[in-house]
């Protein structure tokens, strides 16, 4: 698809989440469709832009990748963008999941690691590939995520991931 484009005049963009903080900023022309600045803010996120994910401007999501939001935009504009909690085949994401053991060659589902949606299978699990590898895992929805998850310390106050602790404390009513 090729832009063409109606007038010069630019428009300085500022993309924020929900909770307010500012995603990323970019400066377009005011006759930009909504594809060419979705395909633009997907570039300057640090976490991948989901098909999911909406982009909203002025109350309104931008659905119609050929529509013109901007056309009567003042010199600024803010776009709020809702991810949404659902995943689409073809997502990128990472596996939280525990680490695994798959194969006696050593191969292992490792928490933390990129991987990509091939299929949903129903509403909470998915098959995935893992990035480099050709073989595809079934996977509980629960154990995926957009960003990679923070590695857990390998000690805490003396103890580590996976030991097991005895409460020893007084008794508690639950």
């Amino acid at each position: 698809v090729q832009v063409v484009c109606l007038s010069t005049l630019m428009v300085d963009v500022g993309v924020f989440s929900v909770d307010g903080s500012q995603l990323c900023s970019l400066q377009v022309q005011r006759d930009c469709t909504t594809g060419f600045i979705r395909e633009h803010v997907a570039k300057l996120l640090s976490n991948p832009l989901l098909r999911a994910d909406a982009l909203c401007y002025e109350g309104t999501i931008l659905s119609d990748q050929s529509s013109l939001p901007f056309l009567q935009a003042a010199s600024h504009a803010q776009l709020t963008l809702v991810r949404v909690g659902g995943f689409c085949d073809g997502d990128f994401v990472h596996y939280s999941g525990p680490t695994v053991q798959l194969s006696v060659s050593g191969d292992s589902r490792q928490h933390g690691m990129r991987c990509q949606i091939v299929r949903l299978i129903g509403s909470e699990s998915a098959s995935i590939r893992f990035d480099g590898k050709s073989a595809e895992h079934m996977v509980n929805l629960a154990h995926l995520c957009r960003a990679a998850p923070v590695a857990a310390p390998a000690s805490l106050h003396g103890f580590r991931v996976g030991e097991r602790l005895y409460y020893t404390g007084p008794p508690r009513q639950c």
